[in-house]
């Protein structure tokens, strides 16, 4: 099982100024198309986790992202995050 926390530009300001019902259908546009600029927070579960810590490791994994800036993705291994590169694997 992994956890995977996005982070899409504007979606919250979106979301006040329209209403959720909005924000749910940017949401599912979003997921569709994925062309809004994202953060990502990845973690996958590792022997003895619950769901608590998972969700926190992926979490943990989003704050490097969203410093990072635009279109980041930053994976958390357990231990330390690191960033995923275009590929998918973490880089070195």
């Amino acid at each position: 099982m992994s956890v995977v926390f996005v982070e899409i530009d504007e979606f919250a300001g979106l979301v006040e100024s329209t209403g959720e019902s909005v924000g749910t259908l940017v949401l599912g546009a979003t997921t569709q198309f994925l062309t809004a600029a994202v953060r990502i927070g990845l973690a996958e579960s590792l022997e003895g986790d619950d769901a608590e810590l998972l969700r926190t490791r992926a979490e943990t994994g989003l704050k490097p992202a969203v410093d990072a800036g635009r279109d980041a993705a930053h994976y958390h291994d357990g231990t330390t995050t690191a960033p995923i590169d275009e590929v998918g694997s973490t880089v070195a």
